[in-house]
């Protein structure tokens, strides 16, 4: 009967790197067994802390370009994997498939799963109090998705700003708090639903004062609901989102804006 036996040798875990920072994974299969094995495809899928998230949100993938691998012998790997939004916070742990064959079968292609011990990959995000993004949505219905902004937000090193996690009593709502909070912003992420659409009169005007303010506008928008007229989709690209999907989606606009919210701060 045929031997076949796949393990890890373990090494040092990579030095943890901050939300959106690239690092190198090392990836070290054994072969175990008695036969001679065909390695095709390394595929790291790391752990998440937020419903909804499709798995290939979470993996990277390595070409293994056919390495033959004898037995007692092990190849070494080196994996490159910018961490998500959707990373969990600080720990992860992630699961090993390795697509292999048979010297004697190489077309007939399996895949087994190793899990390693959990490490530390990423640290805790960096404090960005100069870095801020206004958050923009009907309140207190789509609180839920603020919230959620929020933490992918401060993943990324920046600031969400939520009028409602700042009371000021006795100041004037709009010309001491919403009105300079927005201009103090480098951004505006607007979250568009069909309640915002209901009652719009807040959202629309925080709109019109990023814009006047010259700001760049992240309009995320809920699948079914048109943008707002303000933000017509043939100047403003906007993400669409859904309940069970918002935190893949949100992430997805947040990652790809990172930078330019970053502008004039350091890469």
């Amino acid at each position: 009967m045929t031997d076949i036996k796949i393990e890890l040798i373990k090494f040092v875990t990579p030095e943890p790197v901050l939300y959106l920072r690239k690092t190198d994974v090392a990836v070290a299969p054994k072969n175990s067994g008695t036969t001679k094995i065909i390695l095709h495809e390394i595929t790291l899928e790391f752990a998440t802390d937020f419903a909804g998230v499709p798995a290939s949100r979470l993996q990277y993938r390595k070409s293994c370009d056919g390495c033959l691998l004898s037995p007692g012998g092990h190849e070494i790997f080196s994996v490159s994997v910018t961490p998500s939004l959707l990373f969990m916070a600080n720990t992860n742990c992630y699961r090993v498939l390795i697509k292999w064959s048979t010297q004697e079968e190489p077309g007939n292609m399996r895949v087994i799963e190793i899990s390693p011990q959990p490490f530390i990959l990423v640290h805790h995000p960096p404090a960005a109090e100069e870095l801020q993004c206004f958050v923009s949505f009907k309140d207190p219905q789509d609180l839920s998705y603020a919230d959620l902004a929020k933490q992918l937000l401060a993943r990324a090193g920046i600031k969400a700003y939520l009028a409602r996690d700042e009371p000021r009593p006795g100041t004037q709502l709009w010309d001491q708090k919403i009105i300079p909070e927005i201009r103090a912003s480098k951004a505006v992420a607007v979250i568009w639903t069909h309640d915002a659409e209901q009652k719009k009169d807040a959202v629309v005007r925080e709109i019109g004062i990023a814009k006047d303010a010259e700001l760049p506008v992240l309009l995320f928008c809920e699948k079914g609901v048109d943008p707002p007229a303000e933000l017509p989709p043939d100047v403003i690209e906007y993400q669409s989102f859904t309940s069970a999907t918002a935190a893949a989606d949100l992430a997805q606009g947040i990652e790809g804006h990172v930078r330019r919210l970053r502008q004039g701060l350091g890469p």
